[in-house]
């Protein structure tokens, strides 16, 4: 199992962690999305998650081709700031998060599918989920 967390807010990436990140066609796909930056952040931390599950290296990044992958949720209406995504990469199950509210993006990825249980928030707590 592999886990990645980012802040959205992170700074953008420029042209050189573009080409050694990205696949040819992640650039491609990338370069005609609306947010390039966002998107390039959402296979950032699904690389990363791919690292740490021992599917990928970092340094060969741009040899892991999630092209294949929706980059994004279809927006949910009524402003919902939390989306949750699943998908497949080759055996490896996916499953994104996005919880707009704390600006974080989080990739898990696992042989098997991965279960999302919503646990009470502490008296207190600024956010739940």
């Amino acid at each position: 199992m592999g886990i990645d967390v980012e802040l959205a807010a992170r700074r953008p990436a420029g042209p050189d962690l573009l080409a050694r990140a990205l696949s040819g066609n992640e650039l491609r796909q990338i370069g005609r999305q609306d947010d390039p930056q966002a998107m390039f952040l959402r296979q950032w931390v699904r690389k990363e998650a791919m690292v740490k599950a021992g599917r990928a290296d970092l340094g060969a990044l741009h040899e892991l081709d999630l092209s294949g992958m929706r980059l994004g949720p279809r927006r949910r209406s009524g402003g919902d700031a939390t989306w949750v995504q699943r998908g497949r990469f080759e055996a490896l199950h996916v499953l994104d998060l996005a919880d707009e509210r704390l600006g974080a993006l989080v990739s898990v990825v696992s042989s098997a599918p991965v279960h999302l249980s919503v646990l009470p928030s502490p008296a207190g707590a600024a956010h739940s989920m």
